[in-house]
């Protein structure tokens, strides 16, 4: 998917680069000023809106169906298995 975001600047809204070719059906979330999504390679991305930074976090499951919530040290989404809809946790360890 072609996801393009964009970040409201004083004059005009500025299109954030890091982000293309970053899209997939599996949403995004925010939280203080950070983007976390998940791309069609199923890797877990974040973009820092202050810091204007991208990073790879880590991989997921390949029946992740969205990303739901996440904090410090914990990731919230939805898998798919057959016809059902489970919640997972995925701990990253440093």
């Amino acid at each position: 998917m072609n996801l393009r975001l964009w970040q409201p600047g004083p004059a005009e809204d500025q299109l954030i680069e890091s982000l293309n070719n970053q899209g997939s059906d599996k949403r995004f979330i925010t939280k203080q000023n950070v983007l976390f999504g998940i791309n069609e390679e199923f890797q877990l991305w974040s973009y820092d809106l202050k810091q204007d930074t991208f990073e790879i976090i880590g991989n997921t499951p390949d029946n992740v169906d969205y990303l739901t919530d996440i904090n410090q040290t914990d990731l919230l989404f939805s898998v798919r298995i057959t016809a059902k809809e489970e919640v997972a946790e995925l701990i990253l360890a440093d």
